[in-house]
């Protein structure tokens, strides 16, 4: 049985996955539903030799049983829907009206003709524009023909596509008197997929039946839970507890990965409302991957525009591992067009910034902890990790993936009034984001929070000390030491404008060699920044960011309706142009404030793109 988590459960989880974050993840697989399915009919030898060339990572396979207890390849456990047996053999229609694959001998059910899905009562096309309706000659395959298929390309190729297949219907297969996942499990053994590091998957969407194909079965390779809406009482799955932060954590005893449908990765019924939902993270904290279910050029959820849309928002956005496409060459374009398999973080063990004890003072009064609760804000549906009582404050380094790293590095702030840090919406996620157009990334953690209305010295100290020891150890770490950056968001910006304007003068002693390097950023990026000019004062910015023409270039972004005021960036352009410093302004007129790189309508939020653009311009990204 499954219960509902509690919200300080929930929180828990986010810490765990604060400080357990920098191990390595799998790239996003290609899963090719039912093979190359939006060109050929499905679970066709034909289809899956499409979806084999087109850069699956892995072909799918439906399992049912023949008469005969042989595993076929079917989506269905009926033949009505994808073949000619009405017209083959009409006396084995059921009193329901349906043809079932379980009442026919493989020998019959290898004299059926497989053709486009359709309508089992009208005939109809299920997708019009697909291949033509009719009579083919393709046939049903069984499982071992298909791995068969599979493992004689990958031999011919030189490629290592897997298989990924799913048991259809234990429980009703039982009441017909057979054992469905004895036999399928019994065959993939006999092939060789005998532990987590062959290229098979198996998946089933009754629960009762997966613990049993684990425990009972001794199936030691890799395991999926697929979730449906509602449950499935014969096998005792309650697919909406399974969704709840306690359900990942009770699936992650047993399985591998989840497969849920799409909506319950992103909620929405259109561009406007859609979210990410919570559930890729609580899956993440446990170690498991996601891989939803379908993506279909030619039946898009509401919330998506187009297929690339969609792709953005689940590998992007929601950070899925894998996805089952019908369109597997859309799928593997996209994620090599966009570098998608660079995103997933990578970090090294985070550092601690001093030697001995930091300078300056001590405002922390607990322990280190994410201060969210119940009444906090989320930000596009998802929690943020409001990181408070920082004082031990640490770089976690992040480098660019091999094969698209460009030397460059960005050294990054996450806001929070210098009271908390948004650690995840405005650092990691950030962090995640550089990875993939090849500039390494540097977490800072600052001390928080502030101790009064004064402007902290220590988050300064931080800053520039992390900034030091990025150019050390830059040859270690492979990063050019004249591309190093930085980048900060509302209070982080702030702070980024300060180490920017006053790198000529460190705010505290030198301590080590560390601090022979330079502490001066070669560039920044400044995203709705807070505190960069002072109402009651007429200078242009706050006299305590000195501007001048050492100041180095900067991007700048904001909302017009950012209730922190845009004129923060209209008057550090202004004085940087009077500098004679680069700088490129983006303006937008709705957003709000602190949106980190969640999406939504507002124009405001498409800011990372402008940001990689500029750096390209700068010569940062060659």
């Amino acid at each position: 049985m499954f219960h509902h988590s509690k919200f300080s459960l929930i929180f828990s989880f986010f810490l765990f996955y604060v400080y357990h974050q920098t191990a390595a993840a799998q790239a996003p697989i290609v899963i090719a539903h039912r093979g190359a399915s939006g060109y050929l009919p499905e679970h066709t030898l034909a289809s899956k030799v499409v979806a084999h060339a087109q850069g699956a990572d892995f072909v799918e396979q439906d399992v049912v049983l023949s008469k005969d207890g042989v595993p076929i390849v079917l989506h269905d456990i009926h033949l009505d829907a994808v073949t000619n047996v009405a017209k083959q053999f009409p006396d084995r229609r059921r009193e329901d009206g349906r043809y079932y694959a379980i009442d026919l001998t493989l020998a019959e059910i290898k004299q059926l003709s497989v053709n486009e899905r359709a309508n089992h009562k009208t005939a109809a096309s299920i997708y019009a524009n697909r291949y033509p309706s009719g009579p083919t000659a393709l046939q049903v395959n069984t499982l071992e023909e298909e791995i068969s298929l599979v493992s004689g390309l990958n031999q011919s190729t030189g490629k290592k596509v897997g298989i990924y297949v799913e048991i259809k219907k234990p429980t009703w297969h039982l009441e017909q008197g057979q054992d469905i996942s004895a036999k399928v499990v019994e065959l993939l053994q006999k092939l060789g997929f005998e532990d987590k590091t062959d290229h098979c998957w198996l998946q089933c969407f009754e629960w009762s039946e997966v613990k049993r194909i684990r425990h009972d079965l001794q199936w030691k390779g890799r395991l999926v839970q697929l979730l449906a809406s509602g449950s499935h009482e014969a096998s005792k799955s309650d697919y909406m507890a399974m969704r709840t932060a306690e359900g990942i954590k009770q699936l992650a005893e047993i399985v591998d990965a989840i497969g849920p449908e799409l909506g319950a990765v992103v909620s929405g019924s259109s561009l406007d409302d859609r979210k990410v939902t919570d559930l890729v993270t609580w899956a993440h904290q446990f170690k498991l991957q996601v891989h939803p279910y379908t993506a279909r050029a030619d039946d898009l959820p509401k919330f998506a525009t187009s297929l690339d849309d969609l792709h953005r928002i689940l590998f992007v956005d929601a950070q899925v591992d894998g996805l089952f496409t019908d369109f597997p060459d859309r799928t593997a374009d996209f994620l090599r067009t966009h570098k998608i398999e660079t995103t997933r973080l990578n970090g090294l063990e985070p550092i601690s910034l001093w030697p001995n004890s930091p300078p300056g003072r001590i405002a922390a009064k607990a322990e280190e902890r994410d201060t969210s609760n119940e009444k906090s804000n989320k930000v596009e549906g998802r929690w943020v990790i409001r990181l408070g009582d920082v004082s031990k404050p640490t770089l976690t380094f992040y480098p660019a993936p091999e094969g698209n790293n460009t030397g460059a590095c960005v050294l990054v702030c996450p806001g929070g009034g210098y009271h908390i840090l948004a650690w995840d919406l405005e650092g990691t996620e950030v962090c995640q984001w550089l990875n993939s157009i090849g500039v390494s990334a540097a977490l800072l953690k600052y001390r928080v929070p502030r101790i009064d209305k004064d402007v902290p010295i220590e988050p300064l100290q931080d800053a520039q000390r992390a900034l030091s020891l990025l150019r050390s150890r830059a040859a270690e770490w492979n990063v050019k030491p004249d591309r190093i950056g930085i980048m900060g968001f509302s209070a982080g910006g702030h702070l980024s404008a300060r180490v920017s304007t006053l790198h000529h003068n460190r705010a505290y002693e030198p301590v080590d060699a560390v601090d022979q390097a330079s502490s001066r950023p070669d560039f920044a990026l400044l995203i709705y920044p807070a505190y960069l000019f002072d109402k009651s004062k007429e200078d242009l910015v706050d006299p305590q960011l000195p501007v001048n023409a050492e100041t180095p270039p900067m991007f700048l972004t904001m909302a017009m309706d950012d209730p922190i005021d845009a004129e923060n960036i209209l008057r550090m352009s202004t004085s940087l142009k009077r500098a004679k410093v680069a700088n490129e302004v983006h303006l937008y007129p709705t957003g709000g404030h602190g949106y980190g790189l969640r999406r939504n309508k507002h124009e405001a939020t498409s800011w990372p793109d402008r940001a990689a653009e500029w750096m390209k311009s700068q010569g940062l990204l060659e």
